[in-house]
This record gives structure tokens, sequence and C-alpha cells, in this order.
């Protein structure tokens, strides 16, 4: 199945205008795509697909060229201090302590900030390789701050930036089996109950990742220009090419 699957377009923007559909998809990983699914994700004329995951969680068959899309593989995680350790805890660190979403909000600290993931996506964006898609392992935090991005670039409000990532709650089923693959069954309920900030979203976490833009920049048309050499010039024409009258 491809899990959290879906687009931007026709969410508005400032001026009374809409993103046009058919531009900016997103998802969790397509690991699990039936040959169905990756035939009617084809259909959609995918030029480049990102995948922000990190060497080890790409397990699964690379399923792009079925898609017809560019692979381009460029991870976008922030090494969390606590989340590290846990991790190389295995399954006994699971027993003795939790993780709560002020535990994953320093890695939303630092997404938007000198992460060459982002920087290749807006480059894309620029130099208009669309059809798009983004994805990491669930969809919801390194592609959702992707997409959470390239909302703001074109315009969006808070509000709805803050909507469209908070759809992703849905994905949280799909997490859990997946993570439930990896641990030991019998620590399924704990892991569940103890790390639920792993399988959901959070209003706090995304406003974690724009507070710190608007605190190191002061505004987001600084914030493009020094991040991705977006000036105002060519946000405006970035507007104007990927947004249209609702």
């Amino acid at each position: 199945m491809i899990a959290n699957f879906r687009e931007i377009g026709g969410l508005p923007v400032d001026g009374n205008r809409v993103v046009k559909k058919g531009l900016f998809y997103r998802s969790a990983m397509l690991d699990r795509a039936t040959d169905e699914e990756l035939a009617e994700l084809k259909k959609l004329g995918i030029k480049v697909a990102y995948d922000f995951r990190d060497a080890k969680e790409c397990r699964g068959e690379a399923p792009y060229e079925k898609i017809g899309a560019e692979h381009r593989n460029i991870p976008a995680t922030y090494k969390n201090d606590k989340l590290f350790k846990l991790e190389k805890g295995g399954s006994f660190a699971m027993l003795f302590d939790q993780v709560t979403w002020r535990d994953v909000a320093p890695t939303y600290e630092h997404l938007p900030l000198g992460n060459e993931a982002y920087v290749a996506l807006m480059k894309s964006i620029v130099k208009d390789e669309t059809p798009m898609m983004l994805h990491c392992t669930a969809g919801k935090d390194r592609a959702g701050i992707g997409i959470s991005l390239i909302l703001l670039l074109l315009g969006a409000s808070y509000e709805t930036v803050l909507e469209e990532y908070m759809r992703s709650t849905s994905v949280q089923p799909f997490i859990e089996s997946v993570i439930g693959e990896r641990i030991p069954k019998i620590f399924h309920r704990y892991a569940f109950k103890h790390f639920h900030a792993f399988f959901t979203v959070y209003k706090e976490l995304l406003d974690t990742s724009l507070n710190k833009i608007i605190e190191v920049y002061g505004d987001y048309d600084s914030y493009f220009e020094k991040e991705f050499g977006i000036t105002k010039e060519i946000r405006a024409e970035l507007i104007e090419r990927y947004t249209e009258e609702a």
C-alpha cells in the first residue's frame, strides 16, 4: 500500500489563489506499493521522487523505475541525541524509556536549517522539475516539513500549512505495522503506548520548525533567500508559476 499519499493542489494561498493541481505529491515510503498502485502512480507523470530516508531505512525494493521517476535519495535526518541513544539501545531500551513530542522537538528545530535535502528540493522547484513527490518512511515528519516549506514558499497561511500537516494523523496504523515488524511482538503494546510520538503528528512539532525559522531569520522572505537563494523576485515568479486564481 501507499500510505499517507496526497497532493497539495487546490490548497489556498495569498491573493485569492490556489496551488495548481498535479504538481506536488507526498506519501510514506513506496516499498509496500502493489503493482496496481505503482501503475496508477505512473499515470501522474512524476519526474522526480525525493526520498528523505537514510540508508538503514531503505530496506525494500526500489520501485521508482516502475513509476517513471528519477529517485533522489537525500537524507533529511538530524541526529537527535536521545533518539539516537534509544535506537542504539534496541528493544531492551524500550523497556525503560519513553518518547514524547518534546523529545522529538530538537529534530524539528534543526530540519529547516542547513538541510541539504531541502536545498535540493528548492533547486528542483526553481528549475520546474514537476510533477514531483516527497516521501520519507511515514511521510509525516521530513516529507511533512518539506511540503510545509513549499506551501509557505507559495504564500500559504499558517492555518493552511497546519491543516495540511495534521492530515498525517491518518498514517498511525501504517507506522505501527512497520514498527511492529521490527520489534518483538511482546513489546508491541508497551512500545505503541510509550513511543506514541513516533506514530502521529503534533501541532507543537510543526510550530517548533516554523518558530525556529522566524527566530533565526525574522521572516520567510529572508529565510528563503538566505537558505535557498530564492529572492523576493524569484519567489513571486514561483507563485505565478505554481498557483492560479481560485
